[in-house]
């Protein structure tokens, strides 16, 4: 249903533009961090271009190439923070796990 796919997307980028962009960034940041404020809004635009692009007229070739980049630099953006944020909490868990078996 359209309504419910636009009252999604707008809550998506209500969470990236006052969380994301504001309360995050002033977090602590670790040495290697990727910029996982900035790879998660790149996911967001790209899920949010997704699903655009699953609606749009596709004759207009100059949005869709538009909406190819952002969905295609947005899979890029999701796959890093994944595997930020695994080996992120696998680092964690073998820290706290390792504490526990002493």
């Amino acid at each position: 249903d359209a309504l419910t796919d636009w009252f999604f997307c707008q809550k998506l980028r209500d969470f990236v533009d006052q969380w994301l962009l504001k309360i995050a960034h002033g977090c602590a940041r670790l040495k290697n961090d990727p910029g996982i404020c900035d790879l998660v809004r790149l996911a967001a635009e790209g899920w949010l271009a997704q699903q655009e692009f699953n609606d749009i007229d596709h004759s207009l070739t100059e949005r869709r190439q538009e909406l190819l980049g952002k969905i295609e630099d947005g899979l890029h953006a999701k796959r890093t923070a994944i595997q930020y944020i695994d080996w992120l909490v696998t680092t964690v868990r073998t820290l706290h796990m390792s504490s526990c078996i002493s």
